[in-house]
């Protein structure tokens, strides 16, 4: 037939061609829906039972499409209340010809319960609409914990501006909020009060339009450095509306939000000027003690020449000797004033110098050996340093007086130590000839052990006496 007619074989050819592109086509699809995230489902709409399942519904649903093939869609559903409800909404739109799309909880193998978006439309045929329909569901569950995620993120992050909004309204200290090229873009009101300016003047306004010339000199460079280093700290010039200047201390944070800055600012004119006024009451207070500290000296060197004078008056030798200890005790003391007046803070002497002093004024005023010293380079107030100096120029006399009577040579060791850090170590040994054996150190009867005991008290210390190949007197004393 088809020689003969020529033209069915042309059709035959036609036909053949559109089922083999009809077929291509469905394995297209059916390859597509096996490979798609969301469950393709096609459904006896009179039983409700699947007569299809792409591969999707064992990744979201655990079942494979063997298993669920044939199967009443009732698994998928919670219970049965949800499944005769389910029918019973899709039906009713699906016989208007309509699609019925919902949002609804499904069951999986396991019993867990998730959230998910489902499409059912009917398979259009000529006679009925119940020739079958197609079920689209999407699990959402991952959506859904985004969404409640990101709900509570967008929560706290209006919680968070609440507090920061409320933060930076009832700050006492000014705060603004400025752009890369300087300008305000927001002010608390103690920054809107402390400039004198309304917040509409303010904003939009670059910050070194505020400050006065002197500070505004290098602002480009030093914004620079803020903007490159993130933070800066200081203290800058203002003028307020009215022309009057203050001063501000301030502490800049870059980038709090990319290109938004903030600075936090506190008017310290006042304490400024506090300042500028304790150091003037304080370089008078030192210039007044310095000039106490000369006329004590001046005073004591009278009183040391005067004594003196009546050493070189008097005729009875017992009666001199007193009278040259009272001069280098009362040396010492001036001794103290002198070290004071030549020190850059006239309440404190440093120890290293001043006994270097007092060795060379006693063993000008007494005959003295070989003294080698060693003292820490500490400095005492003068209440300390008065005690210490005459408590040294004690033990220094006691030396040249008792420790060499037999001999013409010897040596004295000074040393000044810290013992840790709670306290120092005074310390005056000899090689003389020792202390006798009937001296009782702990009640001396001599004055001169007597002062040693007294003047060590006054600073809070402990003596302690050896005798061994000459003699070692130690004091003990805290820092403070």
């Amino acid at each position: 037939m088809a020689q003969e007619y020529p033209e069915l074989k042309a059709i035959a050819a036609s036909i053949e061609k559109k089922h083999t592109e009809i077929r291509k086509n469905h394995e297209v699809l059916e390859s597509t829906f096996a490979r798609l995230g969301h469950v393709i489902l096609k459904v006896d709409p009179a039983t409700r039972t699947v007569t299809h399942a792409n591969e999707a519904i064992e990744h979201v649903f655990g079942y494979t499409p063997d298993e669920i093939i044939g199967c009443s869609t009732r698994l998928l559903h919670i219970d049965e209340h949800s499944y005769a409800e389910f029918g019973r909404m899709s039906e009713d739109v699906l016989r208007r010809g309509e699609t019925f799309e919902t949002e609804y909880r499904m069951r999986r193998r396991d019993g867990s319960i998730f959230p998910a978006e489902i499409s059912v439309r009917w398979i259009h045929a000529p006679d009925s609409w119940r020739e079958g329909v197609v079920s689209v569901i999407h699990d959402v569950s991952q959506f859904k914990a985004q969404q409640h995620a990101l709900t509570v993120s967008q929560e706290e992050l209006t919680q968070t501006s609440r507090k920061f909004r409320a933060l930076f309204d009832s700050a006492l200290d000014a705060i603004a909020l400025i752009d890369d090229e300087g300008r305000y873009i927001d002010l608390n009101p103690a920054a809107i009060a402390l400039s004198g300016y309304s917040k509409e003047e303010l904003v939009g306004r670059r910050l070194r339009e505020l400050m006065t010339s002197k500070s505004a000199e290098g602002f480009a460079r030093r914004w620079g450095v803020f903007i490159d280093r993130g933070w800066s700290t200081g203290e800058v010039e203002l003028v307020r509306k009215d022309g009057q200047e203050f001063v501000v201390e301030f502490s800049s944070v870059a980038n709090v939000l990319p290109g938004v800055h903030i600075s936090i600012n506190r008017d310290i004119t006042d304490r400024k000027e506090y300042e500028r006024r304790l150091e003037t009451a304080l370089a008078e207070r030192e210039l007044l003690l310095r000039e106490v500290h000369h006329r004590v000296k001046n005073n004591l060197q009278l009183v040391t020449s005067m004594l003196r004078l009546q050493a070189q008056r008097n005729d009875d030798g017992c009666e001199t000797r007193v009278l040259d200890t009272a001069r280098s005790r009362v040396d010492a003391i001036a001794l103290t004033y002198e070290q004071l007046l030549q020190e850059s803070n006239p309440a404190h002497a440093r120890m290293d110098e001043y006994v270097e002093k007092l060795v060379g004024s006693t063993r000008y005023a007494v005959p003295m050996p070989i003294v080698k010293v060693d003292v820490v380079p500490v400095r005492f107030e003068i209440d300390r340093a008065i005690p210490f100096g005459l408590l040294l120029n004690e033990l220094l006399t006691n030396c040249s007086e008792h420790a060499f009577r037999d001999r013409a040579t010897g040596e004295v060791l000074v040393q000044l130590s810290e013992a840790g850090a709670q306290e120092f170590v005074l310390s005056v040994a000899d090689n003389g000839v020792g202390l006798p054996n009937d001296l009782d150190t702990g009640n001396p009867a001599t004055l001169g052990l007597q002062l040693v005991h007294s003047l060590a008290a006054q600073l809070e210390g402990a003596v302690s006496f050896s005798s061994y190949e000459g003699t070692r007197v130690t004091v003990r004393f805290p820092r403070e």
